[in-house]
C-alpha cells in the first residue's frame, strides 16, 4: 500500500490552504462586485420611483421654474417634502458611492448643481442641510461655492420673486 510520508501530506494540507484562501478572495470579489451592481440597481430604482411622483403630482409642477412668487404662493410641505427625498436619495447615492457601496455615480455633481439652480431646491437645501450626512453637506457646498450660487433677495420679508443668482465666471 502507498504511504504519504509527514513532508507530502503538510506539503499537501498547505496547498489545500492556500487554494481555499485564494477561492474565498476571488469568492468575495464578486460579492463585492454583486453587491455594488445590486446598489446601483436600487438607486436607478428609487431615482425612478422618485422622478414619476413628480412627474404624476401637480402640486409639485413649480418646483423646477426659475421664477417664483413666494409671497402670495409660499412653499407648500409637499414641496419640501419632495425635495427632502431628492436630497435624501441624493446623500444617500454619495455616500454609497464614497464608501465603496456602489459604481461612482458620474452626473451626481451636475444633477445637484442642476436642481440647486432653481429657487425651490436651493431654499429647501438651505432649511435642510444641516440635517444630512456632513462629507454629502460639504460635497454640495463645494457645488454651491465653485458656481458660486445664491439666493437673490432671499433676506427680506417682503420677498415677492426669488430666483438664483449664478456667477458667470466659473
Amino acid at each position: 500500500m502507498f504511504q504519504i510520508n509527514d513532508e507530502v501530506f503538510n506539503l499537501i494540507q498547505t496547498i489545500a490552504l492556500i487554494l481555499s484562501f485564494v477561492l474565498s478572495f476571488i469568492t468575495l470579489l464578486f460579492s463585492i462586485r454583486t453587491t455594488k451592481i445590486n446598489n446601483g440597481l436600487l438607486i436607478n430604482q428609487h431615482h425612478r420611483e422618485l422622478w414619476l411622483e413628480f412627474c404624476s403630482n401637480d402640486s409639485l409642477s413649480r418646483i423646477f421654474e426659475e421664477n417664483i412668487d413666494l409671497l402670495n404662493f409660499p412653499l407648500t410641505f409637499k414641496e419640501k417634502q419632495f425635495m427632502n427625498m431628492i436630497f435624501l436619495h441624493s446623500e444617500e447615492s454619495y455616500i454609497a458611492s464614497k464608501r465603496k457601496g456602489a459604481y461612482k455615480i458620474e452626473g451626481l455633481y451636475d444633477d445637484i448643481l442642476d436642481m440647486l439652480s432653481y429657487p425651490i431646491p436651493m431654499i429647501v437645501w438651505k432649511e435642510y442641510s444641516p440635517y444630512y450626512d456632513k462629507m454629502f453637506v460639504k460635497f454640495v457646498q463645494n457645488i454651491i461655492d465653485e458656481n458660486k450660487l445664491s439666493l437673490q433677495n432671499n433676506s427680506s420679508k417682503d420677498i415677492k420673486k426669488v430666483k438664483i443668482v449664478k456667477s458667470q465666471h466659473y
